[in-house]
C-alpha cells in the first residue's frame, strides 16, 4: 500500500495500476490550503503560550495578544459587543467578545 503525504493530509493507495493514475492526479491537485490568517492566529497563540508562561491573569495574555496580532498583521477589534437573539428577538444584553479577528471597524476605514 502506498501513502501520499501532503501537508497534514494523507491518502492511501494499494499498488494497482489504476490507483497509480489516481495517485498522480491527487499529487498534482493537492495544494497547501492553509488560510494565512488562521495560520497567523495559531502562530500568535503558540508564541503567547511560550513567552510569558502560565499563571498570569487574563489581562496579561490579552495585552500580549494585541502585540502579536499587530506584529503578524492580523486585523482585529477588541471588546466587541455582539447582539444576542432569542427566538428571533434581539435581547437588550450583548455578548462582549474579547477579540474579533478578521474584523475591520467601518469607522476606522
Amino acid at each position: 500500500m502506498a501513502r501520499l503525504m501532503r501537508g497534514s493530509r494523507s491518502l492511501e493507495f494499494d499498488n494497482h495500476p489504476q490507483n497509480e493514475q489516481m495517485k498522480q492526479i491527487y499529487s498534482q491537485k493537492l495544494v497547501d490550503i492553509r488560510d494565512p490568517q488562521t495560520y497567523a492566529l495559531i502562530g500568535a497563540a503558540v508564541d503567547i503560550h511560550r513567552q510569558p508562561g502560565h499563571g498570569f491573569l487574563e489581562a496579561v495574555y490579552q495585552e500580549a495578544e494585541v502585540i502579536e496580532f499587530q506584529t503578524k498583521k492580523v486585523p482585529f477589534e477588541r471588546e466587541v459587543l455582539l447582539p444576542i437573539q432569542y427566538r428571533n428577538i434581539f435581547l437588550p444584553t450583548h455578548y462582549r467578545a474579547d477579540f474579533v479577528w478578521g474584523y475591520e471597524n467601518p469607522k476606522s476605514v
